[in-house]
């Protein structure tokens, strides 16, 4: 399946993690995670690091940097554009 096909599906599922650095940029930046979700389903990828498996969707004035591991989704880091 198509990383961006995945990153929208375990956002839609409920089904990705979240590491505890991606949920303090998101407090500092004062995002929400339904504003991350829609990264995640409406974003599109603007830059890809296939060596680690990463990926910076952007949406809006929000970005956030996904890996993804045997179609596991894991939400590294989130900023708001300044």
């Amino acid at each position: 399946m198509d990383p961006k096909d995945l990153i929208r599906k375990a956002a839609e599922e409920d089904s990705y993690d979240i590491v505890e650095h991606a949920l303090k940029e998101a407090d500092k930046d004062g995002l929400t995670i339904h504003e991350i979700e829609n990264v995640m389903i409406y974003g599109k990828i603007n830059q890809k690091d296939p060596k680690k498996s990463r990926y910076r969707l952007r949406y809006r004035n929000i970005q956030i940097i996904v890996e993804v591991i045997s179609n596991e989704v894991t939400i590294v880091t989130v900023m708001r554009d300044r």
